[in-house]
């Protein structure tokens, strides 16, 4: 009886630490042209190691993606932590794959894909952006819209203004509420 407690308490132990699965990924234009920044949370102790992303063209084997580390803040409440990456050298209008999350627990890891922009000076390109604001949280109308207008490619980006959110509970977990929500519409 006391080993088979003991083998319980141990494999209970095991799991403790382990880095949760990336969340609220989400990418955004770059400076330039040939950049894309991208963004995601982590939540637990665990999760502030290594994280990078690996990427490349997404025609490509993904084991010659490549890296690049990620910079990680502290989101304060509920143990979250931010990361974010910059990739560089993009080719323009070019369908890319990427890998969030610890660079040595692949359990621990999120893929995702996004179309990079256009070149600004390609004057055949001419952009279709949403703009929405005052979102809210329970009565959020718009986002399966949004949602469906970015999975079918019907706009480059989505622009929000004003309040995101009136919650009434914690505003970190409210932040990141929402930022799951956006995770949806963004890299299609």
């Amino acid at each position: 009886m006391f080993l088979l407690l003991l083998l319980v308490l141990v494999l209970l132990g095991a799991g403790a630490g382990v880095a949760e699965p990336p969340q609220q990924l989400h990418v955004a234009f770059g400076a330039d042209d040939h950049s894309m920044v991208v963004c995601w949370a982590t939540r637990g102790a665990a999760s502030a190691g290594d994280q990078v992303v690996r990427w490349g063209r997404k025609s490509e084997d993904s084991e010659k993606w490549t890296e690049v580390a990620a910079a990680t803040t502290t989101a304060g409440a509920n143990d979250y932590f931010k990361h974010r990456a910059i990739l560089r050298g993009l080719r323009a209008h070019t369908e890319y794959g990427y890998t969030v999350g610890d660079a040595g627990n692949a359990a621990a890891t999120v893929t995702s894909f996004f179309k990079s922009q256009r070149n600004a000076t390609d004057g055949a390109w001419q952009p279709r952006i949403a703009f929405f604001g005052d979102l809210g949280w329970t009565n959020d109308q718009i986002l399966p819209l949004l949602k469906s207008e970015a999975a079918e490619g019907d706009v480059d980006g989505i622009v929000l203004f004003g309040d995101m959110i009136y919650w009434a509970g914690s505003e970190a977990e409210a932040e990141a509420s929402f930022m799951r929500d956006v995770s949806a519409m963004s890299g299609h």
